[in-house]
């Protein structure tokens, strides 16, 4: 059942993060791989089924980033600070990504991939998911910089508008739209207003997320049911933050240690396969698919180690140093 949050701890003792939530971001994130990795095609070949709307799982991460950064910034943070946090968080494997991927897309190269902009363009940027990652960083930076406090009695009329509004949008996407902007501000700020709704739950996790892949696989047929994802995404987000589930053993945690780089690095890995070998050895050749997401993971661990979570300590001394940290 629902209940207000005052009776749930909020957060794990000990923790400063939300473990579960990070193991459920990686197999978000997972998903939206296999989606890439012609897994949809290879279950239609195999097993006459046309599989999951993976791409759907954007918009889980649209609520996670929102509901996250709140509870980050929820006493308060530097304007500053935050834009620039923001920028380390992100930037640095977006930029290795987008320039791995333009070695096999040479003629893919705009400008604004530079601002992390190309969304803004109307065009995909070169390495496509991270269409994302553009309005995860000008969105929350431009709630920070403009701030708009909803009044406490309006938080949880809105919640329900904005998640009404991002299942319309889940809606179009399962028939075929795209509506980046939309779903990026309306996940968002569904996050930021499901965690100043003071609401948690007493439902385990686990079955929660099955509903919600089960969401994804009747929105390949009836795309109407894809607006119920926001409302079961959200209630996976406030079962998860109680902390002890399934989400939380190691493997669900290497994903969730991984889901960033993860979702950036496969494209620049699936690119380079297409460029060396015949789109049509990939698409029929499941070893060659399993491979190459072996390859994905490979570069992902690559870029946490070496990029990552360098780049995010080197932010943390440097705001430190300024006496800003």
């Amino acid at each position: 059942m629902v209940v207000p949050a005052a009776t749930v701890p909020a957060v794990q003792p000990g923790s400063q993060h939300f473990r579960d939530l990070d193991g459920l971001r990686g197999v978000l994130a997972l998903s939206v791989v296999l989606l890439h990795f012609g897994f949809n095609s290879f279950a239609a070949r195999t097993l006459g089924w046309p599989g999951f709307r993976f791409e759907l799982a954007v918009d889980v991460f649209f609520l996670l980033s929102g509901y996250v950064l709140t509870y980050a910034v929820r006493g308060g943070v530097s304007k500053a600070d935050f834009a620039i946090k923001r920028f380390i968080r992100l930037a640095p494997v977006f930029y290795v990504t987008t320039a791995l991927t333009l070695l096999s897309v040479p003629d893919g190269w705009h400008p604004a991939e530079l601002a992390m902009a190309m969304p803004m363009t109307g065009n995909d940027p070169v390495n496509s998911p991270a269409w994302s990652v553009c309005w995860e960083i000008y969105l929350p930076v431009l709630a920070v910089l403009v701030p708009v406090r909803v009044p406490d009695r309006m938080v949880r009329p809105l919640l329900v508008i904005a998640l009404l509004a991002l299942g319309i949008a889940d809606t179009g996407v399962a028939e075929g739209e795209r509506l980046y902007l939309l779903r990026a501000a309306c996940g968002l700020a569904a996050g930021h207003l499901l965690y100043r709704a003071n609401l948690s739950l007493t439902w385990p996790l686990v079955p929660l997320f099955a509903a919600l892949g089960l969401i994804m696989a009747l929105a390949m047929q009836i795309p109407a049911s894809a607006i119920a994802l926001p409302f079961v995404a959200s209630l996976c987000i406030l079962a998860g933050r109680n902390g002890g589930t399934l989400f939380a053993a190691p493997p669900f945690q290497l994903l969730g240690h991984l889901s960033y780089t993860l979702y950036l690095a496969h494209i620049p890995v699936l690119r380079a396969m297409q460029h060396w070998l015949r789109q049509g050895v990939i698409d029929g050749n499941p070893l060659a698919k399993v491979a190459g997401l072996g390859m994905a993971f490979v570069l992902a661990g690559l870029l946490t180690m070496l990029i990552e979570r360098p780049a995010m300590r080197w932010g943390q001394r440097w705001l430190r140093g300024r006496g800003r940290g």
